[in-house]
């Protein structure tokens, strides 16, 4: 078999402003075996139609992965692909800290409680055993190891770090005893 019969056998194609879906095997992008080398279905597509895109990326205007229509596709450098991205909204990522990471097991009001029973002069041990949490964990909060992106806490430069503390009302440092 040909190689551009072997190629389009594995394209579903449709009409010429839609995409044509690879249905080959699938690894984000399409991906297909050409001289011995596995490339991107999409850059192989470009190949057989357009010609041989050299060092430049084979970039969607459609933004599906799995797309070969070469109607669809266009070369450009990483900066234009990220300028694409950019361009097309494509470029989000969430804040995930603090209770918005999906591994939070503590919520901000345990951490600020846990912190100002510190200040009043609990032992970490004695706030870990009253919640039910690890030593470590409680140690990490408090001291800000975990949740130190509270915008309330710096670290000091030192061998040890050990936190300064800034009060919400009056804005002065204060240290954990």
């Amino acid at each position: 078999m040909q190689l551009e019969e072997r190629f389009w056998n594995k394209v579903q194609r449709g009409k010429a402003d839609e995409c044509w879906e690879w249905t080959g095997c699938i690894d984000g992008y399409g991906k297909f075996k050409l001289n011995g080398k596995t490339q991107g279905a999409h850059r192989v597509a470009y190949k057989l139609c357009i010609g041989e895109p050299g060092a430049l990326l084979v970039l969607h205007t459609c933004d599906n992965r799995k797309c070969c229509n070469p109607k669809h596709l266009f070369l450009g450098t990483n900066a234009d692909n990220a300028a694409d991205k950019v361009r097309k909204g494509r470029n989000y990522v969430p804040d995930v800290r603090g209770e918005m990471n999906g591994n939070a097991i503590v919520t901000k009001q345990e951490v600020d409680k846990w912190r100002l029973q510190r200040l009043a002069g609990v032992s970490i041990a004695e706030i870990a055993r009253r919640e039910g949490k690890t030593y470590a964990l409680v140690y990490g909060c408090v001291t800000g190891d975990r949740w130190g992106n509270n915008p309330h806490y710096k670290k000091r430069k030192g061998k040890y770090k050990s936190p300064v503390w800034l009060h919400k009302a009056t804005g002065k440092a204060f240290s954990l005893p």
